[in-house]
């Protein structure tokens, strides 16, 4: 038969193992509001450079080739426009990334709100249990991730288009 523990430390009989429970929750505490804290600044810096840097890149391919059109021969000008739609799409991907990537953070943001519950600090039993069915922080981070790629990919595919134009 074994006796259960009270929630509540102060409870406890030894108060040695209670206080260390205390220290050990305070530290898992700290821990989880320090992440939550960096979660929250990071989707914003994070979805600012990402979204900045592949539009930038992008717009200046768009800028680019649109300067090209006067100094090629006219049947020249649909593989320039055929180059200029890749990076078209390649900024309606990177948005999209740029989205999941927010959402991303915002969930781990919300993830760690619940877990750091001050709660811990004196009940064993307010510890955090993941109980979720799925997996938000994951499911959109490999979604910006592959947007990001697939962004990327569209660039490439420009370029490839714009040089194989030029050169015919």
């Amino acid at each position: 038969m074994t006796i259960e523990k009270s929630p509540f430390y102060h409870a406890w009989e030894d108060q040695h193992e209670a206080e260390r429970y205390q220290i050990h929750a305070r530290e898992i505490y700290a821990h989880y509001r320090s992440y939550q804290m960096c979660s929250r600044s990071g989707h914003v810096d994070y979805g600012k450079w990402l979204i900045a840097s592949m539009l930038a890149v992008h717009g200046g391919a768009i800028y680019a080739i649109s300067g090209l059109k006067n100094s090629v021969l006219p049947q020249q000008i649909p593989g320039l426009i055929t180059g200029a739609s890749w990076n078209l799409a390649g900024m309606v991907l990177i948005l999209f990334a740029g989205f999941f990537a927010w959402i991303n953070f915002q969930a781990a943001e919300r993830l760690y709100d619940r877990w750091s519950n001050p709660a811990m600090l004196y009940r064993s039993d307010q510890f955090p249990k993941d109980e979720e069915r799925t997996d938000i922080i994951n499911a959109m981070l490999v979604l910006a991730a592959s947007l990001g790629l697939l962004s990327m990919y569209a660039f490439i595919a420009s370029a490839v288009t714009v040089v194989q134009t030029l050169r015919a």
